[in-house]
């Protein structure tokens, strides 16, 4: 149908690219490219029409802890500037740092008094077009005319055909986070719609906003994708890049090549010793010897490791007065 064949065409516009996602030190870094596969700007035709990036965020109790860019059941874009303000226009954005910010891709008209405008009779310039660029396009050379306005201009990812967007901000400790991401669509954005309402004495505008409010499918998505980001000993550091994540003492490579341990495992033996505990005082964390007297000085391994002193040296126990840490960490229960 003539339908799906639009649908088709319009999924294939536009590419959508996790390029990376991680955690580090609580900070969440998610890096997006989207890529032009038109030969013109897109979204393209008559200014009505927008993209934008929906980023949501999801915790390990399903519970939505960031997103930008949700669509309302009005069609306006939560948060979006223009959305709540026809006045005002959504700027554009290299890094988003909070959920009031959205990535919009559109051409914003401005009138003669630089004040927006929904009419092209009153159109005298592009207050904002960061509208992807199509491949080959050099946005430092191109003519005026079809230049590229707002701050895209100086967003030094954006151009050639393509835009990069990160995502940053602090996140709880969890053992994992789902980000889902939607690039979508809509043939006429809020700021057109809320517009017509200044000629709703008009019959033909009644007819169409009555229509349009009947319609529950207000946005067509153009790509989605999703990634898992796993934090397996929450300590705010993914395993992607956490060179230890059961943050039991000993490096995950040290774990797998070395001592035959799980790196995902704070205690591989299960018997409430770590296992980087179990390797700096010589005991075998790969079989249970809670019980036992390592160094002979009348205290199980299991009480010197719960009192802090050291399992293979008999002049530290529990009550020498030392209590000393002999790792920086205790067994996470």
């Amino acid at each position: 149908t003539s339908i799906s064949r639009s649908r088709a065409l319009l999924q294939d516009s536009v590419t959508l690219e996790i390029l990376s996602a991680n955690v580090t030190d609580g900070i969440l870094e998610v890096k997006l490219k989207l890529t032009n596969n038109s030969g013109h700007k897109t979204p393209t035709s008559y200014p009505s029409r927008r993209m934008w990036l929906n980023f949501k965020v999801i915790d390990s109790s399903s519970d939505i802890i960031f997103e930008s860019g949700a669509l309302n059941a009005d069609g306006s874009i939560a948060e979006a500037d223009n959305d709540r303000d026809q006045s005002q226009i959504e700027p554009h954005h290299d890094l988003i740092s909070s959920s009031s910010q959205v990535q919009i891709y559109e051409a914003m008209m401005g009138n003669t008094d630089n004040a927006t405008t929904y009419t092209l009779l009153r159109a005298a310039k592009y207050l904002k077009d960061n509208r992807l660029t199509p491949k080959g396009f050099d946005k430092i050379s191109v003519p005026a005319k079809v230049a590229v306005y707002g701050d895209a201009n100086h967003d030094d990812n954006f151009n050639l055909g393509s835009d990069e967007v990160i995502y940053r901000f602090p996140v709880s400790a969890d053992e994992e986070l789902t980000v889902n991401v939607a690039l979508n669509y809509q043939t006429i954005m809020h700021g057109f719609i809320q517009d017509l309402y200044q000629d709703n004495h008009l019959q033909e505008v009644n007819s169409f906003l009555a229509m349009y409010q009947q319609q529950n499918l207000k946005h067509e998505n153009i790509a989605s994708l999703q990634t898992t980001i796993t934090d397996t000993d929450k300590d705010g550091t993914d395993n992607s890049i956490d060179i230890d994540d059961d943050n039991d003492g000993l490096s995950d490579d040290d774990e797998i090549n070395i001592h035959g341990t799980s790196p995902t495992l704070v205690d591989s033996d299960n018997d409430a010793m770590s296992d980087g505990y179990e390797v700096a005082n010589a005991l075998d964390p790969l079989n249970n010897d809670a019980f036992l007297d390592k160094d002979g000085d009348g205290f199980s391994n299991l009480e010197e490791f719960e009192a802090g002193t050291a399992a293979n040296d008999e002049n530290d126990f529990p009550s020498s007065g030392a209590w000393r840490s002999v790792l920086p960490f205790i067994l996470n229960q």
